[in-house]
This record gives structure tokens, C-alpha cells and sequence, in this order.
């Protein structure tokens, strides 16, 4: 059982996202078993158009009108992690849920939509300290490209972590990440867009990740639920 804060801004569009998961672990084998999550919770989003630059004073009705909603979340997911790597699907938004602003002059419609959301990777051991694990994660949107993230990560002794990211839609991404020994997770990534065109989105992202275990696990554990949780939930808002 835990739980997730995310909150991202884009010019004059503020998002905020509450939810709550729960996991349960169907052991197969000794090496091997199938994690089963649940996601529930909600999505906040608003447009302060305070920020918006005008160049005359009347209001112009059509960056009033998004305003504010609230869209609740549900979601379902199952994966399969054993030594050698893993292998999930999910969905993480099964409502596809519809917000609506209107005044007398504009009507504002905005939906969430489901999406597939598939992902896999291997652990490479190069020795007893030092591991390279390489994955993918594919999301299928039915309004939006198909979006395919490519990740590479080098661990040292299960503590610290350098890795980078290459998406489809010309973005690349570096992180790393810092463990201790008492479930204590910290992250930063820098992220930036590869593209050469005008139309490419120029400004760069940084991004910080802070985690805690509330319960104590073994170590293999902990290196490879981590592993899963970064690499489902790191893309899933792009």
C-alpha cells in the first residue's frame, strides 16, 4: 500500500495528481512471482491565465473558458519480475472520464482516455557490485502517437544508479538515483528535446524523485520493485 503526488507545470497549465496503490505479490517460484496493482485517486488540473500576455486589455472568452476540473483515476496492472528482468502491462486509466467548462460564448470539452501501457526489461550482472539494465516501455494513446521509451541503466551495489532515456518523439532524458539502506530513495533528471525543427519544444525539465519504503524487504527486493516502479511511472504523464 502507498501512495503518489505528482504535480506538473507547463506555462499557464497546472497539473496535480492524488492517488493511492495497492500491490499484491503472487509468488511462483523462488526467483519469480506476479505483482498485481491497483491505482485510484484523482486528477487536478487548471489554467491561470493571469499568465497569459496580452496585448490588450479586453478579455478575450477564449483563454477563459478551461478554467478548472476534477477527473477521478482508476487503474489495473500486472507484472511478472523475476532475477533475470521483467515483463508488465497496464492500464492506468480506465475511466474515460469527460470534464466540460462552458460560459454563453465558448464550450470547452477535455477527455481522459484510456491508454495501453506496456513495459519490459533484463538485469545484466556484470559482476557482484556493478549491474546494466536496459528496458522498454511502449504507451498506446487512441489521440496521440504511440510513444516508445528506451532506458538504460548502470546500478553500483544496489545504492547509486546513472542511466538515460530516448523516447520516439525526439526527447532524451538523464537521471541518477541514490538508495540507502533504510528505504530512502532520492532521484533527479534532466530532460531536453533532441529535435532540430522550429517547432520543437526547447525549454529543458528537471525533475527530482523522492521515495520511501515504509516496509523493510530483503535486498533483491528492493532493487527490483524499485526498478518497476521507476520505469512504469516515469513516462506515464508525458
Amino acid at each position: 500500500m502507498g501512495f503518489t503526488i505528482q504535480n506538473d507545470r507547463v506555462f499557464v497549465e497546472n497539473k496535480s495528481q492524488v492517488t493511492v496503490d495497492y500491490s499484491y505479490k503472487l509468488q511462483l517460484s523462488n526467483s519469480s512471482y506476479l505483482s498485481l496493482g491497483l491505482k485510484a485517486g484523482g486528477r487536478f488540473f487548471n489554467v491561470d491565465i493571469n499568465n497569459v500576455p496580452r496585448i490588450f486589455s479586453e478579455t478575450n472568452q477564449s483563454i477563459s473558458a478551461p478554467g478548472s476540473y476534477f477527473s477521478p483515476i482508476l487503474g489495473a496492472g500486472v507484472s511478472y519480475i523475476s532475477k533475470k528482468g521483467f515483463l508488465g502491462v497496464a492500464v492506468p486509466g480506465l475511466l474515460n472520464s469527460t470534464a466540460l467548462n462552458k460560459n454563453q460564448d465558448w464550450e470547452l470539452t477535455s477527455r481522459d482516455y484510456t491508454y495501453l501501457h506496456l513495459s519490459g526489461g533484463i538485469y545484466l550482472n556484470l559482476s557482484d557490485k556493478f549491474s546494466v539494465n536496459p528496458s522498454l516501455i511502449y504507451r498506446s494513446n487512441p489521440r496521440q502517437p504511440d510513444l516508445i521509451n528506451s532506458i538504460i541503466e548502470m546500478d553500483y551495489n544496489d545504492r547509486f544508479s546513472l542511466g538515460s532515456v530516448f523516447t520516439n518523439n525526439n526527447t532524451l532524458a538523464f537521471f541518477f538515483k541514490l538508495k540507502s539502506k533504510k528505504g530512502f530513495h532520492i532521484g533527479y533528471g534532466y530532460e531536453f528535446s533532441s529535435a532540430s525543427d522550429m517547432q520543437a519544444i526547447k525549454n529543458s525539465t528537471h525533475e527530482l524523485m523522492l521515495r520511501v519504503d515504509l516496509k523493510s524487504k530483503k535486498k533483491s527486493e528492493v532493487s527490483k520493485d524499485s526498478e518497476i516502479d521507476n520505469n512504469i511511472e516515469t513516462q506515464e504523464n508525458e
